[in-house]
């Protein structure tokens, strides 16, 4: 990269733009006669010229490739040359006419279908090399468009690339003219895929669809006339049909489908069979994308592609059956003639290919696919024996060990259709086979077993035997174990399922007692239980007490037996709380009579405690917390409230905890009376600040509070909160943040919050007093803490770039703090941040990532250094790390490589990180890695020939610093073209010959494979 600036303009002299208008003019070429080339020391004549130009873009293409950021300053002049030259063809004449745009045209004999004429040039075929130039001008064209840093407003409206390229559509040269058009393909690939990801579709023209509003016409033209040409070659059909399915991928089929089509039938009918496979995976994009267009076709396409499932090639068939799968669908939300015609030819094909046990893996799946969607869809207008029949193999494939999976995610799908597919005949063994694979040691085929039973209980629970229930609810039993909790979860979501059904058979609750409950129990005093399998437990038990009025008093006593109360403090806070949401779920589902005595004994047990200690006291409290919110506490005992604060002055920490998170959940069920109190506690000098904050922010979190959010009892909270985020003691200060950001969370009041967080922090950001420096510390905590919980996004994305100026505060705490929102964006909301990386984010991260501040402790007997730096620094790595994997497009990658390097030599924490980021970058992002690997040798050498003493107390830490270093060098020496630096291919030499380094490596590789 660095001896571009003398290379480049020598090959731009050989491919000078106005000397191919000048030659082509001229119309020889640049041909020399051998006298000429005599007296100049020429290498040859135009043969001579032609391959020089042709390295020459060969040369433009590796530096585009390997040297983007050194390329860029003659990328005008290399794309003027390229443009000039892909079109450089001497000795023949093109029509310039393009009024017709490309119309196809149907006989194959007519003149000047190419768009080309001969002139007179005839007998120099042979001699004639200018398509090496074409050639190579294409190819790095093709590798401009594909990674090449023009962007897409660039290549369309600055260079005209889209139109240049469509115009070599004509090209005579068949290998020239297919380069043409996947390079065309690849330019519209790319528009289709930024149409897609734009968050808000743009309907001008200067934005993606725009762009394919006026392309995608032409395109299509073109390629449908490349398609009807009999003269071309099967790659030219091929590289059409490619652009055709691309532009299908544009969501607007139904304009040119119709003109299209034609040739497309003329492929299936007779084309090669690599061309026939591509215009069936055209059919099937289509058909998968739908519209009125594609349908009206329909009747034409369909014999076809019936007829292609009886092909011999197993791809074609494979590509048929996919787009078969896709006609139910399109029959059903489009306007078909005659879906029952439609519903007998797909049954027709597809029946053999299911009933076929010797055939290609590809084909079964293929063909349970198109049956699973065949069913689906259009099971209404089967006749009953096909649609019978077509269950009955589904069940024949369920038993098959090959096929079952497949299988068993198909069954899920037809189970789940609507309107409900009658399964009458075979659900009883359908479930039997499925609740008989819960017994398989494969995961994935106890996963998809367990989500379709609870499918069919769901779905056609109803028309299940009792005694097939009763099997089905044994085995789910059998797999709840707390070493596996999303197995336990889909079973719990089976048997809530089975509870749930309208008219539960009375054996259905004996069996749920002696397999389910019982494993249930267990699960809920585990202390790995959480998540969806909480969530699922508590759902299991609400309906097991509805279903069940005497549940409650039956379950009670063995909830709190699920761990034995005299443990004290060795039971895991863990478990005493989930004990405490399930006994409140049952409580909650419970008559309201026995419910009230329940809620009536909690108060008293918190009351008799010894000064509100011990465990029973912290169960109570959990469980009056959880139940609070779920209904109103208050109209059980309007002095609750009281009960619960005294307990925060309990000589038990988490008695207290308990305490502060039971008044805030209880406080959720009735706001109106509980909020004020919670507010007056806050003003109290000397008071339990943290508590009541922690109270107040659990009741903010509160999901009743969030649904039945009224913006005049909460409109008060702000002003007295507010005063917090200045006191001394981080942790209130931080309490303080998430009450802030719950408060934002709720209701259209989130904006008026973030305004005046916005307000204050323009107050006293820039300020070198402590208490400007902690608000503003607050506010950018809570703005982390609004962002990570994913709500008012849209709101936060308005204010973003006012609070992202903080990351420039002189505080060190406070740029901590601003670095901490920075990563919460990147890493949960990448969208609201990555417009505003590159100019208000990344000069900061640069000097971060370098930012060093060293002091020095004097402990007396020696001194100790700490750099208070390294957090900075450490912050700063992960948002580039997580930026690569969420926004790449965000950063200027070529520019952190830079500081990539510095923080290989970094301190050991610091390397760890970048060892990752390049680990990661090899895999996506190695045509940046290859230009900067140069600067990563020394710092990568001075890692892994770190010397390990065994007998040292570090020995182990350094050993996997040095196995980091190693995993980050085998990684570089994978990347294409990385060996053609001769520094890191010199390294990475020595390190393969290290005796000291060899057992790492094959531990490394063994690692990776």
């Amino acid at each position: 990269g660095e001896e571009l600036g003398g290379i480049a303009p020598i090959l731009l002299g050989f491919c000078d733009p106005t000397a191919a208008d000048a030659e082509m003019a001229d119309g020889d070429g640049g041909y020399r006669s051998s006298d000429d080339e005599d007296e100049d020391g020429g290498a040859g004549g135009r043969g001579g010229m032609d391959e020089l130009r042709e390295s020459c873009f060969a040369g433009f293409e590796s530096f585009i490739l390997h040297c983007p950021e050194e390329i860029k300053p003659y990328l005008p002049q290399i794309i003027a040359s390229i443009l000039a030259f892909i079109k450089y063809d001497p000795n023949y004449s093109y029509d310039d006419d393009d009024a017709d745009d490309g119309a196809a045209t149907d006989d194959p004999d007519e003149d000047d279908e190419d768009g080309f004429s001969d002139d007179g040039f005839e007998d120099d075929d042979d001699d004639d090399t200018s398509f090496l130039v074409r050639r190579g001008a294409l190819r790095a064209l093709s590798a401009l468009v594909r990674c090449g840093p023009p962007s897409l407003d660039e290549l369309w409206d600055t260079y005209g690339v889209g139109s240049a390229l469509l115009s070599r559509f004509k090209e005579r040269e068949d290998n020239v003219r297919v380069d043409a058009i996947l390079c065309f393909e690849a330019l519209l690939k790319r528009t289709v895929e930024a149409e897609v990801d734009e968050d808000d579709t743009m309907t001008d023209d200067a934005g993606p669809a725009g762009r394919l509003d006026g392309a995608l016409p032409a395109a299509v033209k073109r390629a449908t006339k490349c398609l009807a040409d009999k003269r071309a070659g099967e790659r030219t059909h091929s590289a059409a049909l490619l652009v055709l399915r691309t532009a299908a991928g544009a969501h607007k089929s139904d304009e040119w489908v119709g003109g299209a089509l034609p040739p497309v039938v003329g492929v299936l009918r007779s084309g090669a069979k690599a061309v026939k496979l591509d215009a069936v995976g055209l059919c099937r994009v289509l058909l998968e994308k739908g519209g009125d267009g594609v349908a009206a076709h329909l009747d034409t396409l369909l014999p076809l592609l019936c007829d292609a499932v009886g092909e011999d090639w197993y791809k074609i068939i494979a590509e048929a059956l996919r787009a078969l799968s896709a006609v139910p669908a399109l029959a059903v939300t489009s306007r078909v003639s005659d879906p029952v015609a439609a519903a007998a030819a797909l049954h027709l094909a597809i029946t053999p290919r299911l009933e076929a046990k010797d055939i290609d893996q590809e084909i079964k799946e293929c063909a349970l696919q198109a049956a699973g969607e065949l069913l689906c869809a259009l099971h209404g207008q089967l006749a009953p024996a096909s649609r019978d029949g077509l269950l009955r193999l589904l069940l024949d494939r369920l038993r098959n060990e090959i096929t079952r999976l497949r299988a068993l995610q198909t069954l899920g799908r037809v189970a789940a259709a609507e309107p409900k597919v009658d399964m009458g005949a075979v659900l009883g063994e359908y479930s039997l086979e499925a609740a008989a694979l819960l017994r398989q040691q494969s995961q994935n085929l106890r996963l998809v077993s367990l989500e379709v039973l609870d499918v069919l209980v769901r779905c056609h629970g109803e028309g299940i035997e009792a005694a097939v229930i009763g099997k089905i609810l044994k085995e789910c039993g059998a797999v709840m174990v707390d070493s596996d909790l999303h197995i336990s979860h889909l079973a719990l979501r089976v048997a809530i399922s089975t509870l749930v059904l309208q008219s539960l058979p009375t054996e259905v609750p004996n069996a749920m007692q002696s397999n389910i409950l019982p494993k249930a129990l267990a699960l809920s005093g585990s202390p790995l239980l959480q998540g969806a399998t909480l969530t699922s437990l508590l759902f299991f038990f609400q309906s097991y007490v509805s279903v069940n009025s005497s549940a409650f008093h039956q379950l009670l006593p063995l909830l709190r037996d699920c761990f034995p109360v005299g443990a004290g403090a060795s039971i895991s806070k863990v478990v005493v709380s989930n004990i405490a949401k399930c006994i409140a779920a049952i409580a909650a589902a419970t008559a309201p009579e026995a419910r009230n005595t329940f809620v009536l004994e909690q108060i008293k047990a918190v009351q008799r405690s010894d000064n509100h200690v011990g465990i029973e006291c912290q169960l109570a409290l959990l469980t009056l917390g959880e139940l609070g919110q779920l209904v109103d506490l208050f109209l059980i005992s309007p002095n609750i409230q009281g009960t619960i604060m005294a307990c925060l002055d309990s000589r038990n920490e988490e008695n207290k905890g308990a305490a502060a998170y039971a008044l805030g959940r209880a406080a959720a069920g009735n706001v109106g009376v509980s909020l004020p109190v919670i507010l007056a506690a806050l003003q109290v000098e000397d008071g339990h600040h943290y508590l009541i904050l922690t109270s107040l922010k659990e009741m903010l979190s509160s999901e009743k509070v969030c649904q039945s959010y009224a913006s005049d009892q909460l409109g008060t909270v702000l002003t007295p909160l507010f005063k917090f985020a200045a006191v001394d003691e981080e942790g209130i200060r931080t309490m303080c943040a998430e009450c802030l950001g719950a408060l934002a969370c709720l209701g259209s009041d989130g904006n008026d919050v973030l305004v005046f967080m916005k307000e204050q922090m323009e107050l006293h950001s820039g300020k070198h007093e402590a208490e400007d420096i902690r608000i503003c510390w607050t506010i950018a905590n809570a703005m982390k803490f609004i962002i990570t919980s994913g709500k008012v996004l849209d709101k936060v994305a308005e204010v973003m770039p006012s609070f992202l100026g903080l990351l420039t505060e002189q505080n060190l705490n406070l740029r901590a703090a601003a670095l901490q929102m920075v990563y919460a964006a990147v890493h949960h909301s990448p969208v609201i941040i990555s417009s505003l990386m590159k100019t208000l984010v990344l000069p900061t991260l640069y000097e971060l990532v370098e930012f060093k501040s060293i002091r020095t402790v004097d402990l007396g007997p020696f001194k100790h250094k700490i750099d208070d730096g390294l957090p900075l620094r450490k912050t700063a790595l992960s948002i580039f790390a997580t930026a690569l994997e969420n926004c790449p497009s965000s950063l200027d990658i070529p520019d952190f490589m830079l500081k990539l390097a510095f923080a290989l030599g970094d301190v050991e924490d610091i390397q760890l990180q970048a060892h990752q980021i390049v680990c990661s970058m090899c895999g996506r992002h190695s045509a940046a890695i290859v230009p900067a690997v140069a600067s990563f040798v020394a710092p990568l050498k001075k890692t892994v020939e770190k010397q390990v003493k065994d007998n040292a107390a570090d020995g182990d830490r350094t050993k996997e610093w040095v196995k980091s270093g190693l995993r980050a060098t085998l990684a570089l020496s994978r990347v294409e073209g990385i060996m053609e630096c001769p520094s890191f291919a010199s390294f990475f030499e020595a390190v393969k010959i290290n005796v000291n380094l060899i057992n790492t490596i094959s531990q490394l590789k063994e690692e990776r494979t």
